[in-house]
């Protein structure tokens, strides 16, 4: 429940929790550097939350939309390799 006054609450509110995903292994380790191999990604707490809801980050600055296909296994394509 949530106040913003003593004494007046709100009716209870759901609020779903998720554990952190956590990344085990990552293949292949390498690829063209024309980009987009595919990825496979394997770990657990791994959620599909909808279309381009899941990403793969590169260099923290790339961001790469991620399919999830279980809590344990999820592809990406890897970026161009852009040379700065």
């Amino acid at each position: 429940m949530i106040s913003n006054k003593p004494g007046l609450w709100s009716s209870p509110l759901p609020y779903l929790y998720y554990e952190v995903p956590i990344v085990s292994s990552i293949g292949p380790l390498c690829g063209p550097d024309t980009g987009f191999t595919q990825l496979t990604v394997t770990g657990k707490n791994f959620v599909d939350l909808g279309t381009n809801k899941a990403m793969c980050v590169f260099n923290g600055t790339v961001f790469m939309n991620a399919t999830v296909m279980d809590g344990g296994l999820l592809y990406c394509d890897s970026p161009p390799y852009l040379d700065h």
